[in-house]
């Protein structure tokens, strides 16, 4: 593969299944350059925006990975997964106690502004030098310290139980998965996300993405702007 044939920033529309790393790995193939780096992680299961830098601009990735970022999730009520997501083994709480609108509204409060937050034990957090993940997925004891994140906005946008949709502005480093499971034992209820999508990435607006076929038919017409 060649080099530095772009340079530049550019904003991705994540779709659902794939990885971070899967994404930049087709994109290498489709500009036909190694050099490129994303700026935050997506779950498979996430969709939304995957800012990559590309050629000299991987080396402002921690920098652009530090803006606020915005995301919508539904989560499902009732049950509760290991992996804290969909994607997870999901164990139905027999008992579950289903929550009143002013009771979502009022377990919300304690988890806006600064908190500590526990990453999940399938997340890339090293333990030891070995990814999180790989040791919960050997039924690995997994502990991880909490880590002080900050959530400016936690709004609902709709409940109708199971599922209530939220809004949330957030730091860098802040898990929604763990924030559905600390909600879900808030509430009594258990809860894991089973919807995610990144809207926001600092100033950079999913609205401006673009999906890699779009990318690749730029690259076709050598309409793809270099820096």
């Amino acid at each position: 593969m060649g080099e530095e044939k772009y340079n530049g920033v550019l904003a991705i529309a994540k779709e659902g299944g794939p990885t971070s790393h899967d994404v930049v790995v087709r994109l290498r193939r489709i500009v036909g350059m190694r050099r490129i780096g994303h700026c935050g992680t997506l779950d498979p299961l996430a969709t939304g925006l995957l800012v990559v830098c590309l050629g000299r601009y991987t080396r402002l990735a921690d920098w652009l990975s530090l803006g606020a970022k915005e995301y919508c999730t539904t989560l499902f009520l009732g049950a509760t997964s290991d992996t804290y997501d969909a994607q997870g083994e999901i164990v139905p709480l027999k008992e579950a106690k289903q929550p009143s609108f002013e009771e979502i509204e009022s377990a919300l409060v304690p988890f806006r502004g600064e908190i500590e937050q526990v990453p999940p034990a399938f997340s890339a957090v090293k333990v030891n030098g070995v990814r999180s993940y790989k040791l919960a997925r050997r039924n690995e004891t997994v502990e991880l310290k909490a880590r002080t994140v900050r959530i400016g906005v936690l709004e609902v946008l709709n409940y109708n139980y199971p599922r209530v949709s939220l809004r949330i502005e957030c730091s860098r480093g802040t898990y929604i998965r763990s924030l559905a499971e600390d909600l879900g034992k808030s509430l009594g209820s258990g809860a894991y996300v089973e919807t995610l999508s990144r809207q926001r990435i600092g100033a950079m607006d999913l609205i401006n993405a673009f999906t890699l076929e779009q990318i690749e038919s730029a690259i076709a017409a050598n309409e793809l702007v270099n820096c």
